[in-house]
Protein backbone atom coordinates (compact mmCIF):
# COMPACT_ATOMS: atom_id res chain seq x y z
CA UNK A 1 0.00 0.00 0.00
CA UNK A 2 0.96 3.70 -0.34
CA UNK A 3 2.30 4.67 3.21
CA UNK A 4 2.45 8.64 2.10
CA UNK A 5 0.50 10.16 4.51
CA UNK A 6 -2.67 12.05 3.64
CA UNK A 7 -2.01 16.44 3.91
CA UNK A 8 -4.33 16.38 6.46
CA UNK A 9 -2.41 14.04 9.00
CA UNK A 10 1.19 15.96 8.02
CA UNK A 11 -1.51 19.09 9.05
CA UNK A 12 -2.64 17.73 12.44
CA UNK A 13 1.16 16.47 13.06
CA UNK A 14 2.29 19.93 12.74
CA UNK A 15 -0.76 21.64 14.44
CA UNK A 16 0.40 19.22 17.76
CA UNK A 17 3.58 20.17 17.14
CA UNK A 18 2.93 24.08 17.61
CA UNK A 19 0.49 23.80 19.91
CA UNK A 20 2.93 21.97 22.34
CA UNK A 21 5.77 23.37 21.57
CA UNK A 22 7.32 20.31 21.10
CA UNK A 23 9.00 18.41 18.14
CA UNK A 24 7.26 15.09 16.51
CA UNK A 25 9.24 12.27 14.96
CA UNK A 26 7.59 10.57 12.63
CA UNK A 27 8.66 6.73 11.90
CA UNK A 28 7.21 3.78 9.44
CA UNK A 29 8.53 0.61 11.54
CA UNK A 30 7.57 -2.39 9.80
CA UNK A 31 7.86 -4.03 12.74
CA UNK A 32 4.77 -2.32 14.40
CA UNK A 33 1.92 -4.72 15.77
CA UNK A 34 -0.90 -2.18 15.35
CA UNK A 35 -1.97 0.34 12.18
CA UNK A 36 0.06 3.20 14.03
CA UNK A 37 0.40 5.02 17.90
CA UNK A 38 1.18 8.31 18.72
CA UNK A 39 3.55 8.09 21.93
CA UNK A 40 2.80 11.83 23.65
CA UNK A 41 6.13 13.50 24.64
CA UNK A 42 6.38 12.67 28.70
CA UNK A 43 8.81 13.38 31.74
CA UNK A 44 12.47 12.67 29.80
CA UNK A 45 10.87 12.05 26.54
CA UNK A 46 10.91 15.53 25.31
CA UNK A 47 9.07 14.92 22.07
CA UNK A 48 6.15 13.25 20.40
CA UNK A 49 6.86 9.71 18.95
CA UNK A 50 4.81 9.63 15.92
CA UNK A 51 5.04 5.82 14.60
CA UNK A 52 2.74 3.45 11.68
CA UNK A 53 3.40 0.07 10.40
CA UNK A 54 4.10 0.56 6.65
CA UNK A 55 3.12 -2.88 5.99
CA UNK A 56 0.04 -2.96 7.47
CA UNK A 57 -3.59 -3.64 5.22
CA UNK A 58 -5.01 -0.04 6.30
CA UNK A 59 -3.76 3.28 5.57
CA UNK A 60 -2.37 5.31 9.36
CA UNK A 61 -4.32 7.83 8.49
CA UNK A 62 -6.83 7.94 10.79
CA UNK A 63 -5.64 6.61 14.01
CA UNK A 64 -2.58 9.01 13.77
CA UNK A 65 -4.77 12.11 13.41
CA UNK A 66 -7.14 10.28 16.18
CA UNK A 67 -4.32 9.64 18.93
CA UNK A 68 -2.81 13.29 17.53
CA UNK A 69 -6.25 14.79 18.66
CA UNK A 70 -6.11 12.85 22.16
CA UNK A 71 -2.66 14.16 22.99
CA UNK A 72 -3.76 18.31 21.65
CA UNK A 73 -6.38 17.48 24.69
CA UNK A 74 -4.05 16.29 26.98
CA UNK A 75 -2.04 19.63 26.62
CA UNK A 76 -4.91 21.84 26.21
CA UNK A 77 -4.83 22.68 29.80
CA UNK A 78 -1.87 24.56 31.69
CA UNK A 79 0.62 22.68 32.47
CA UNK A 80 0.12 23.07 36.31
CA UNK A 81 -3.36 21.60 35.76
CA UNK A 82 -2.72 18.60 33.22
CA UNK A 83 -3.45 15.08 34.90
CA UNK A 84 -3.59 11.79 33.71
CA UNK A 85 -5.44 8.31 34.54
CA UNK A 86 -3.80 6.53 37.12
CA UNK A 87 -4.56 2.59 38.52
CA UNK A 88 -6.06 2.56 42.18
CA UNK A 89 -5.71 -0.48 44.53
CA UNK A 90 -9.36 0.12 45.55
CA UNK A 91 -10.38 -0.66 41.73
CA UNK A 92 -8.16 -3.38 41.42
CA UNK A 93 -9.65 -4.96 45.45
CA UNK A 94 -12.95 -4.27 43.43
CA UNK A 95 -12.73 -6.38 40.69
CA UNK A 96 -10.60 -8.91 43.02
CA UNK A 97 -13.55 -8.97 44.88
CA UNK A 98 -15.75 -9.98 42.12
CA UNK A 99 -13.94 -12.64 40.43
CA UNK A 100 -13.31 -14.43 44.35
CA UNK A 101 -17.16 -14.43 45.05
CA UNK A 102 -19.32 -17.22 45.46
CA UNK A 103 -20.08 -17.62 42.00
CA UNK A 104 -16.95 -15.96 40.14
CA UNK A 105 -14.88 -17.55 38.28
CA UNK A 106 -11.98 -17.99 40.69
CA UNK A 107 -14.39 -20.97 41.74
CA UNK A 108 -15.92 -21.95 38.40
CA UNK A 109 -12.56 -22.72 36.86
CA UNK A 110 -10.79 -23.56 39.85
CA UNK A 111 -8.18 -20.19 39.27
CA UNK A 112 -4.74 -20.08 41.18
CA UNK A 113 -3.82 -17.41 42.75
CA UNK A 114 -0.98 -16.50 39.66
CA UNK A 115 -4.18 -16.66 37.12
CA UNK A 116 -6.41 -15.10 39.48
CA UNK A 117 -4.03 -11.92 39.59
CA UNK A 118 -3.32 -11.75 36.20
CA UNK A 119 -7.36 -12.08 35.09
CA UNK A 120 -7.46 -9.31 37.42
CA UNK A 121 -5.54 -6.92 36.05
CA UNK A 122 -6.39 -7.57 32.51
CA UNK A 123 -9.77 -6.95 33.63
CA UNK A 124 -9.55 -4.08 35.48
CA UNK A 125 -6.40 -2.35 33.08
CA UNK A 126 -8.81 -3.20 29.95
CA UNK A 127 -11.83 -0.76 31.77
CA UNK A 128 -10.03 1.67 32.58
CA UNK A 129 -8.47 2.26 29.19
CA UNK A 130 -12.12 1.87 28.37
CA UNK A 131 -12.93 4.68 30.65
CA UNK A 132 -10.80 7.15 30.00
CA UNK A 133 -10.53 6.51 26.06
CA UNK A 134 -13.84 6.49 25.32
CA UNK A 135 -15.40 9.73 25.97
CA UNK A 136 -12.22 11.64 25.12
CA UNK A 137 -12.19 9.75 22.19
CA UNK A 138 -15.52 10.36 20.83
CA UNK A 139 -15.09 14.45 21.41
CA UNK A 140 -11.88 13.93 18.95
CA UNK A 141 -14.25 12.23 16.66
CA UNK A 142 -16.32 14.99 16.69
CA UNK A 143 -13.27 17.28 15.57
CA UNK A 144 -11.91 15.21 12.92
CA UNK A 145 -15.90 15.20 11.28
CA UNK A 146 -15.98 18.87 11.48
CA UNK A 147 -12.70 20.37 10.72
CA UNK A 148 -11.26 17.47 8.57
CA UNK A 149 -13.73 15.40 6.56
CA UNK A 150 -11.80 14.34 3.90
CA UNK A 151 -10.70 11.63 6.79
CA UNK A 152 -14.45 10.64 7.08
CA UNK A 153 -13.84 7.24 4.91
CA UNK A 154 -11.20 5.76 7.31
CA UNK A 155 -12.91 7.10 10.03
CA UNK A 156 -15.86 5.00 9.42
CA UNK A 157 -13.93 2.12 8.61
CA UNK A 158 -12.19 2.23 11.75
CA UNK A 159 -15.64 2.85 13.57
CA UNK A 160 -17.20 -0.08 11.84
CA UNK A 161 -14.15 -2.49 12.75
CA UNK A 162 -14.48 -1.25 16.53
CA UNK A 163 -18.03 -2.15 17.07
CA UNK A 164 -17.59 -5.33 15.49
CA UNK A 165 -14.89 -5.87 17.61
CA UNK A 166 -16.60 -4.95 20.73
CA UNK A 167 -19.68 -7.66 20.29
CA UNK A 168 -17.09 -10.36 21.56
CA UNK A 169 -17.67 -9.18 25.01
CA UNK A 170 -21.45 -10.71 24.54
CA UNK A 171 -20.27 -14.21 23.69
CA UNK A 172 -20.67 -16.77 26.33
CA UNK A 173 -17.23 -17.52 26.77
CA UNK A 174 -16.56 -13.65 27.77
CA UNK A 175 -19.59 -13.18 29.94
CA UNK A 176 -18.90 -16.30 31.86
CA UNK A 177 -15.14 -15.39 32.88
CA UNK A 178 -16.37 -11.60 33.62
CA UNK A 179 -17.54 -10.44 36.88
CA UNK A 180 -20.54 -8.16 36.69
CA UNK A 181 -19.51 -4.91 37.48
CA UNK A 182 -16.88 -4.39 35.12
CA UNK A 183 -18.91 -6.66 32.63
CA UNK A 184 -21.83 -4.15 32.79
CA UNK A 185 -19.32 -1.50 32.44
CA UNK A 186 -17.91 -2.55 29.35
CA UNK A 187 -21.02 -3.11 27.97
CA UNK A 188 -22.47 0.46 28.34
CA UNK A 189 -19.62 1.93 27.16
CA UNK A 190 -19.72 -0.18 24.00
CA UNK A 191 -23.31 0.90 23.78
CA UNK A 192 -22.48 4.68 24.41
CA UNK A 193 -19.62 4.39 21.49
CA UNK A 194 -22.38 2.71 19.20
CA UNK A 195 -25.16 4.91 20.09
CA UNK A 196 -22.69 7.67 19.22
CA UNK A 197 -22.57 6.80 15.53
CA UNK A 198 -25.91 5.28 15.36
CA UNK A 199 -27.13 8.69 15.87
CA UNK A 200 -24.70 10.31 13.06
CA UNK A 201 -25.38 7.61 10.23
CA UNK A 202 -29.15 6.98 11.67
CA UNK A 203 -28.50 3.69 11.91
CA UNK A 204 -30.20 2.56 15.39
CA UNK A 205 -29.72 -1.45 14.39
CA UNK A 206 -25.83 -0.82 15.80
CA UNK A 207 -27.03 -0.52 19.66
CA UNK A 208 -29.40 -3.25 19.38
CA UNK A 209 -26.95 -5.84 20.46
CA UNK A 210 -27.11 -4.05 23.29
CA UNK A 211 -30.78 -4.02 24.38
CA UNK A 212 -31.00 -7.63 25.69
CA UNK A 213 -28.23 -7.01 28.21
CA UNK A 214 -29.94 -4.20 29.87
CA UNK A 215 -27.07 -2.13 29.57
CA UNK A 216 -28.54 0.14 27.06
CA UNK A 217 -30.00 2.48 29.68
CA UNK A 218 -26.54 3.29 31.14
CA UNK A 219 -24.96 3.75 27.82
CA UNK A 220 -28.02 6.52 26.82
CA UNK A 221 -27.43 8.32 30.16
CA UNK A 222 -23.37 8.54 29.16
CA UNK A 223 -24.52 9.77 26.28
CA UNK A 224 -26.62 12.03 28.13
CA UNK A 225 -23.97 13.20 29.68
CA UNK A 226 -21.54 13.55 27.02
CA UNK A 227 -23.90 15.41 25.22
CA UNK A 228 -24.27 18.06 28.20
CA UNK A 229 -21.07 18.82 29.00
CA UNK A 230 -18.87 21.55 27.68
CA UNK A 231 -16.90 20.49 24.77
CA UNK A 232 -13.67 21.93 25.61
CA UNK A 233 -10.40 20.08 27.08
CA UNK A 234 -10.58 21.24 30.25
CA UNK A 235 -13.70 18.97 30.94
CA UNK A 236 -12.58 15.95 29.90
CA UNK A 237 -11.77 14.96 33.50
CA UNK A 238 -15.07 15.78 34.81
CA UNK A 239 -16.73 14.28 32.28
CA UNK A 240 -15.12 10.85 32.67
CA UNK A 241 -15.43 11.23 36.49
CA UNK A 242 -19.27 11.37 35.91
CA UNK A 243 -19.44 8.47 33.30
CA UNK A 244 -17.64 6.89 36.42
CA UNK A 245 -19.94 7.55 38.51
CA UNK A 246 -22.93 6.33 36.65
CA UNK A 247 -21.42 2.92 35.68
CA UNK A 248 -20.53 2.34 39.88
CA UNK A 249 -16.34 2.64 38.80
CA UNK A 250 -16.06 5.92 41.11
CA UNK A 251 -13.12 5.67 43.40
CA UNK A 252 -11.56 2.97 41.03
CA UNK A 253 -8.85 5.14 40.06
CA UNK A 254 -6.89 8.29 40.39
CA UNK A 255 -5.50 11.77 39.06
CA UNK A 256 -1.97 12.57 38.91
CA UNK A 257 0.16 14.99 37.89
CA UNK A 258 0.85 14.63 34.04
CA UNK A 259 4.91 14.83 33.59
CA UNK A 260 4.67 17.63 31.34
CA UNK A 261 8.64 17.55 29.60
CA UNK A 262 10.62 20.63 30.75
CA UNK A 263 10.06 22.44 27.29
CA UNK A 264 8.32 25.39 26.24
CA UNK A 265 4.66 25.35 25.57
CA UNK A 266 2.53 27.87 23.75
CA UNK A 267 -1.78 27.94 24.25
CA UNK A 268 -3.18 25.25 21.95
CA UNK A 269 -5.54 26.80 18.98
CA UNK A 270 -9.04 26.34 19.11
CA UNK A 271 -9.10 24.00 16.85
CA UNK A 272 -7.64 21.55 18.95
CA UNK A 273 -11.15 21.09 20.84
Amino acid sequence: MDTELRPSTLEIIELLESATGLPAQVTAVASLDTIAVVKPARGAQAAHHVMFNPMADEPPDYLICHECGIALRQYAPPPEDRVEMAPDEQGRQRVEEQLRGPKGPVHRYRLDDERTSSLRDKLYGGMMLQLRSTPVGLRVDEWLMEHYPDLGDLQESFAMGKMADDLAILSADVRSITPPRPLMASLALNGAYAEFWSRLWGQPELVTPYRDPGSYRDARALMRSFDAAPDDPAHDTDLIDEWALTLGLSGWYRWRTFPTPSAPTVTPPRAAS
